[in-house]
């Protein structure tokens, strides 16, 4: 689940994902995550939200989904955060705090890591 109120990131960021061999599924609100989660019962394996948006932000839905999902890793975005808000995101659970612009290749590498982790047989 990719979560950004920036239609044009949104979309870019979602087709690199799947290009890489990933299925995304995108909203651009709270709403979306929310009801993509639940309402459809579609399993994910995680995530990827960013901090800064209207009305409800990322570490809104970063608690939220934690709170709902407490297993579901979730990796918070953004070009405006500081190391305050960045212990914040990891203090309630996010699994990293990444920066924009986005380094791809350490992008995709961090999802890699967290898929290859939730398929390791128990």
């Amino acid at each position: 689940m990719l979560v950004d109120d920036d239609p044009g990131f949104l979309t870019a960021l979602s087709k690199t994902l799947a290009k890489h061999g990933y299925a995304v599924t995108t909203a651009l609100d709270a709403a979306g995550v929310m009801e993509e989660m639940t309402g459809q019962r579609q399993k994910f394996d995680m995530v990827i939200t960013d901090l800064s948006m209207p009305k409800i932000n990322g570490l809104t839905i970063l608690s939220a989904v934690k709170t709902a999902f407490p297993s579901l890793e979730v990796i918070v975005i953004t070009a405006f955060g500081d190391e305050e808000t960045q212990e914040k995101a990891m203090r309630q659970g996010a699994l990293a705090f990444v920066h924009k612009p986005l380094n791809s290749e350490e992008f995709l590498s961090l999802i890699d890591r967290v898929i290859k982790t939730k398929r390791r047989p128990v």
